[in-house]
């Protein structure tokens, strides 16, 4: 029997449900704002509380440190950068539901610091709230006592392959999944009742976000087995993945440890640890340890890059962990390392002409001697100069 509409059946009461505004944290506040909710991991920067005029700030649905380095408001990131912060906010349940219920109840307001008003995080977390909220035009609606809904719907998702056959052994064969082919079709046939349908297309173009993922107990162990498989691990720019190449978030609330690889059409899935595994095993950021980018403006200039990564790896020593990005790098590890590293990085800096260097600090704080150990070392690369 068909889905009869609430108002056909005489069913439950319909609500306008107002579309959630984006406005950046720079514009001036308004009365139509409503609940203004700051949704950035971080302060605007040089915006006072006064005139930002936040109501709530729920930096918990912002993307993770990792992801908002990687993107970079680059553009041409913009599509993968959309999929990967949609997996980030499946585990943001509670606060999504949280958002939903503020915007039934009053005019909500989701607010930035992007210059970029097209492409930037708090358009995709708009796009995920308003799914199952109801906008603009649209109506929410009770449904009425008896009428068949889709709740209980066998539900199953789907994606393209360019070769059945392939995509038979790959599933099958190297990563150990169940599957059954029916019509030209394959069926995957996952743990706890899910079910995937992978269809064949002559135009097959891969998709730019990941399209499985698949929670394992042991990411090592799973990654082990699949590279002795064949499977090749992807290393995105700008993300710290570790030598097997996997992703591993600094803290628990960014994110679990994972992994990316493609099948053969290039569809992008991943291995990604559960978190029952993860809190009895993963390693803890120390009070002492510290994350730093390190950028220097002019941008993209390549006659100081050489000499500035040789300082850093020289000076950072050992427990140190340096990632090269396209437009910054970031040292991390404890505080003397990190900070020796980046005297070095101003000593290079300044003997290779004038530029502008801009150190942020994610977490941690230097000491007063640190700091003007920095200080004395800047002045004096200037005055070489």
């Amino acid at each position: 029997m068909p889905c009869v509409p609430a108002s056909a059946a005489g069913g439950g009461p319909r609500r306008p449900v107002p579309p959630i505004r984006l406005k950046r944290a720079y514009e001036d506040p308004s009365p139509e704002d409503g609940v203004r909710v700051l949704v950035e991991r971080l302060w605007p920067r040089g915006l006072s509380k006064e005139r930002a005029a936040v109501g709530i700030w729920m930096k918990e649905v912002a993307p993770s440190a990792e992801l908002r380095r990687w993107f970079g408001h680059d553009s041409d990131r913009w599509t993968e950068f959309r999929g990967r912060y949609r997996e980030e906010l499946r585990g943001r349940t509670a606060e999504l539901e949280e958002l939903r219920r503020l915007a039934r109840e009053s005019a909500v307001t989701f607010v930035y610091g992007a210059r970029d008003t097209e492409h930037n995080s708090a358009v995709i977390l708009r796009e995920a709230v308003e799914e199952k909220l109801g906008t603009g035009n649209t109506q929410l609606t009770t449904p009425p006592e008896g009428v068949p809904m889709l709740t209980h719907s066998p539900a199953f998702a789907g994606f393209s392959v360019d070769d059945i056959a392939r995509a038979r052994g790959f599933y099958a064969d190297t990563l150990g999944l169940e599957l059954s082919e029916s019509n030209g079709m394959l069926t995957l046939r996952l743990a706890g009742g899910g079910r995937v349908l992978l269809y064949p297309k002559e135009d097959h173009q891969p998709a730019s976000f990941t399209v499985l993922n698949l929670p394992v107990e042991d990411i090592d162990a799973a990654v082990d087995e699949l590279a002795a498989a064949g499977v090749t691990f992807e290393r995105y720019e700008g993300m710290p993945h570790d030598d097997k190449g996997i992703l591993r978030p600094p803290k628990p609330e960014y994110g679990p440890p994972i992994a990316w690889f493609k099948d053969p059409a290039g569809n992008i899935l991943s291995v990604l640890q559960t978190g029952e595994h993860e809190e009895s095993e993963g390693e803890t950021a120390g009070p002492d340890e510290v994350n730093l980018q390190l950028s220097v403006y002019p941008l993209r200039q390549p006659h100081l890059r050489p000499a500035i990564e040789a300082a850093l790896q020289a000076a950072a020593g050992e427990g140190v962990d340096i990632t090269v990005g396209r437009l910054s790098t970031l040292v991390r590890g404890g505080e003397p390392a990190v900070f020796a590293a980046l005297r070095a990085a101003f000593r290079a800096a300044g003997s290779s002409g004038s530029t502008v260097m801009v150190a942020t600090l994610a977490n941690g704080a230097p000491s007063d001697e640190t700091v003007a150990g920095i200080q004395r070392t800047a002045v004096g690369a200037a005055g070489d100069e």
